[in-house]
């Protein structure tokens, strides 16, 4: 485990780059993907895997819808994620021959927002974001859950799901490949 912005290796000294659900934390993402290619062999392979922007929206709309109405305006609760053509066009920038992208959706549900913040934390993925409101009012917190629940929790359509599984207040559903 490195750190991409403090990257280590030699020109051409790779064959291999691993980086999985990392690359949306590094800050100067262009600069860390030209370190990684040059490090790479001829031929050689980055091989990662990142969120895309879809990530979370239901939390970073009724975050937004909450606080615009409790505050008069919104500041940013949920890490940006890139659009998976954006992230395609930034390999090909960044000199990478031959960049495949491949895509695969995981739905997971959650029984309400609180278990969906819960599960963020857990597996370390809070806001990465600097400048924002630093003190979310307790009443926006509630009426963020009350938005995502009532309003948001099962929008999308599961009628093409493959998998099912219940792992205790979170269900994951798997769709087809894109």
């Amino acid at each position: 485990v490195i750190d991409e912005e403090l990257w280590p290796f030699e020109e051409e000294s790779l064959d291999l780059v691993i980086s999985n659900l990392h690359l949306h934390w590094i800050n100067d993402l262009p600069k860390a993907l030209v370190k990684m290619i040059t490090s790479l062999v001829p031929d050689g392979a980055l091989i990662g895997s990142l969120y895309g922007d879809d990530t979370l929206q239901e939390l970073r709309i009724a975050f937004t819808l909450a606080e615009s109405e409790r505050n008069g305006g919104v500041s940013g609760h949920v890490s940006p994620f890139m659009n998976i053509t954006n992230f395609g066009n930034l390999l090909t920038r960044c000199q990478f021959n031959l960049p495949t992208i491949w895509t695969e959706r995981l739905n997971l549900k959650f029984d309400d927002a609180f278990h969906l913040m819960q599960y963020l934390q857990e597996i370390g993925e809070n806001t990465a974001l600097k400048h924002r409101r630093q003190n979310c009012l307790k009443s926006t917190i509630y009426g963020m859950a009350s938005i995502y629940d009532t309003c948001l929790l099962y929008t999308s359509d599961a009628a093409d799901d493959l998998l099912c599984v219940d792992l205790g207040g979170r269900r994951i559903i798997k769709k087809k490949t894109i």
